[in-house]
């Protein structure tokens, strides 16, 4: 099994949950309920975060990062087991399109109970428009998928 990159990642607690948070690459967030989800979610989100990249950045080294006073620093290797999900984007309208019929909703009823404009649920059913995570979360919470399909 090949090793995957290394990058330090800040462990925070957040309400409920753990926040981890990469310091070298913006915008690669995860949470747990527990520190085992957030190790977990940590090693997924970093090998589907540095997938965009096609040359990564360098891993900082860690005795150059500061450590919250409400957090720690720990090393996160990325997660390269084959149980890791990846949708290309042409895949989301059909996904969207079984689950819809599946559960017995219309893009118009599905529009209606997000509270958003058909417009916006079409361009994201047609792969289009990516959704925010958070309605990523809730169009998946009405279909009953995973969210991170939008993300993959």
């Amino acid at each position: 099994m090949k090793q995957g990159k290394i990058y330090p990642a800040i462990f925070q607690k957040d309400g409920d949950y753990i926040m981890v948070t990469f310091p070298d690459l913006p915008g690669c967030v995860t949470q747990g309920a527990d520190f085992n989800e957030a190790y977990r979610c940590a090693r997924e989100v970093l090998v589907l975060h540095l997938d965009d990249f096609t040359n990564p950045p360098e891993a900082t080294k860690i005795n150059r990062i500061a450590a919250p006073a409400d957090g720690y620093i720990m090393l996160i290797e990325e997660d390269t087991a084959d149980n890791i999900v990846y949708r290309k984007r042409e895949e989301v309208p059909q996904i969207i399109s079984q689950k819809l019929t599946e559960r017995g909703y219309t893009k118009y009823k599905l529009a209606k109970v997000l509270d958003v404009s058909e417009s916006y649920i079409n361009l994201i059913a047609k792969g289009t428009r990516r959704p925010s995570p958070e309605m990523a979360k809730r169009i998946a919470l009405v279909l009953d998928f995973d969210w991170q399909v939008f993300f993959a």
